[in-house]
């Protein structure tokens, strides 16, 4: 997927502008803040995006035998100067590889938690004394340790939890009222990306940023999905400053981007009324994601998913769904993948339990397929 493609949903055709974006521009679905509940599911479908249409003819020789991948891909130029002034490496060819299964139809299919598993960003949250109102900023971190003791006796006895999406305690997590920001402004998560990538790259780039360029180097099916209420494209929009300053060497594929916590994707996953909670609703989004990729690939056996996480709750939730998902499709393989530690550990969900190993370069591997 190139700078600038024309992405269409599954909703419209191309030229029907409420239903296609570009993604250089990184503009959207117009229109849809405030989606009724009857078509919530078409809104779902329109995070979707169709598979990329590959020529392989260059890869494959005459006796339809893969050559070397599917072509090369260049990174950042040489002697030029990074965003937080660091110099960039000469360019190097990378080269990108089919799937192994591709022959029999089987993709790989990615899915990843966004914050602090692919990038660490500084977006802080905000607790609120009741007495006086006087908020308080916490990052992810902190608010973690925090948060089990917000209203109890103790230090943050006073404290408690505001659910304002413009005044609230995650209102960073979210985007600004307006469609557009104002000239010269930017939604809260891209700006958080641009001060981030201010930052020496050992600083923002998350236990999962290896896997997370490897998908996307070599065009794999992805979806994000994560506990943010932005709209899709800014999370999008986000995600192409990141190959706009270098550091990716393609757009994602992306099979879906689900954000539960925004109302239109939550709807879509079945909770209109905004009732359950946040573990529950990544849970369904990844079914969901699934369920769009035997959708749009077709289904097949040697199609194997796997979703990366970097917290211990997120990933019981994830081993939850996917055994969930061994069961409806048990010819597949689905696997759990624990970035929390190094070596990364990869566990295969199996009908009759799990089995997990270490996996040293999750950078050079095809974490999804076997050995």
């Amino acid at each position: 997927m190139s700078p600038g493609q024309r992405v269409c949903s599954a909703a419209g055709r191309e030229g029907e502008t409420n239903a296609c974006w570009d993604q250089e521009r990184d503009g959207g679905a117009e229109g849809d803040r405030t989606l009724g509940l009857g078509i919530a599911n078409a809104t779902l479908s329109q995070l979707s995006y169709s598979p990329i249409r590959r020529r392989l003819s260059s890869s494959l020789d005459r006796g339809g035998q893969q050559r070397n991948g599917f072509g090369l891909e260049y990174g950042a130029m040489a002697a030029v100067k990074s965003t937080n002034g660091s110099q960039l490496a000469l360019p190097i060819a990378r080269e990108r590889y089919l799937d192994r299964h591709w022959d029999k139809g089987g993709r790989s299919f990615y899915f990843f938690d966004f914050d602090d598993n692919v990038v660490r960003l500084t977006t802080p949250i905000f607790v609120f004394d009741r007495d006086t109102g006087a908020e308080l900023a916490l990052s992810t971190a902190q608010f973690a340790a925090a948060s089990p003791q917000l209203g109890r006796p103790g230090p943050w006895q006073r404290f408690e939890v505001r659910g304002s999406d413009t005044t609230g305690s995650f209102r960073r997590f979210r985007d600004l009222d307006a469609a557009e920001p104002a000239p010269g402004a930017e939604q809260p998560l891209v700006e958080d990306v641009n001060a981030a990538l201010a930052l020496p790259d050992h600083e923002w780039k998350g236990p999962s940023w290896e896997l997370f360029f490897h998908a996307v180097h070599n065009q794999r099916a992805l979806a994000i999905i994560t506990a943010r209420g932005h709209h899709p494209r800014t999370v999008a929009r986000g995600v192409a400053r990141l190959r706009q300053e270098g550091h990716l060497t393609a757009l994602p594929n992306y099979l879906a981007i689900l954000p539960v916590s925004h109302r239109a994707t939550r709807a879509g996953l079945g909770d209109p009324r905004g009732e359950r909670p946040i573990p529950q609703l990544k849970r369904a989004a990844i079914v969901h994601a699934v369920e769009a990729a035997m959708a749009r690939y077709g289904a097949n056996p040697f199609h194997r998913f796997g979703m990366s996480d970097d917290a211990p709750d997120n990933l019981a939730l994830v081993a939850e769904a996917m055994r969930q998902l061994k069961q409806r499709y048990p010819e597949n393989a689905f696997f759990v993948i624990d970035a929390s530690r190094r070596p990364v550990v990869k566990t295969e969900i199996l009908a009759t339990g799990s089995e997990s190993e270490e996996v040293a370069d999750v950078g050079q591997l095809e974490l999804f397929s076997p050995a």
